[in-house]
């Protein structure tokens, strides 16, 4: 799979070319699993600083505040050129809009993945009708959900079962099964997805997420 852009170079693109940033940034949302448990805060208060931006510029250009430099010349903005900075403003509140969208669509995701993995890794439940009862959404809904998780890569080797109706895990017995773990490893609680891992020395991976372990 192709590297996902980094979350630092998302961050300033959001900021100065707020276009492409949106872009790479639901590349890294669709090509990186972990994604959706990082940095929705962040994206938030970048999403608050282009709508504010855009409203003071706005205001700044309607109240005759707004300058600009003309063959070394500062001069107040008016008439025409007036136009010219509301369309850009504008668009930086469409990009925060868009933005703070997005980011309450990944906290969304992130919730209803977390309680997947609670439910199936943490609680042992694998049966979609069951899990269609805990989460109260229809069965079809929770095999949808469950299949674009498989996609995505939180659960390996990972398949759903129609006749059985439950989703199969070919990696569910190691984690769930409470065996026995020796001096080098111990239990760790995902930081971003809430699943429980046998984790083995320092720097091991979420297996669901791939959120760095402790």
């Amino acid at each position: 799979m192709k590297k996902s852009k980094s979350w630092t170079l998302i961050i300033v693109l959001l900021i100065f070319v707020w276009p492409v940033g949106l872009f790479f940034l639901i590349r890294k949302l669709r090509d990186d699993k972990t994604a959706v448990f990082e940095k929705s805060s962040t994206l938030k208060y970048i999403s608050f600083a282009l709508m504010g931006f855009g409203v003071i510029s706005i205001f700044m250009t309607l109240t005759g505040q707004m300058t600009q430099t003309v063959d070394g010349v500062k001069t107040v903005v008016t008439g025409s050129d007036m136009l010219f900075y509301i369309v850009v403003s504008l668009l930086f509140i469409a990009g925060g809009l868009l933005l703070f969208k997005k980011c309450l669509s990944i906290e969304e995701e992130r919730k209803r993945y977390r309680d997947y993995i609670s439910l199936i890794v943490n609680s042992n439940i694998i049966s979609i009708p069951q899990i269609s009862s805990a989460r109260a959404v229809s069965s079809t809904q929770v095999a949808h959900d469950l299949q674009v998780m498989i996609d995505k890569g939180y659960f390996q080797n990972a398949y759903i079962d129609k006749t059985k109706q439950c989703i199969v895990l070919g990696t569910y017995e190691n984690v769930s099964t409470g065996q026995e773990l020796n001096h080098a490893s111990h239990m760790a609680v995902c930081p971003g997805c809430g699943a429980h891992n046998i984790v083995i020395g320092d720097g091991s991976q979420c297996e669901y997420c791939g959120t760095i372990l402790h």
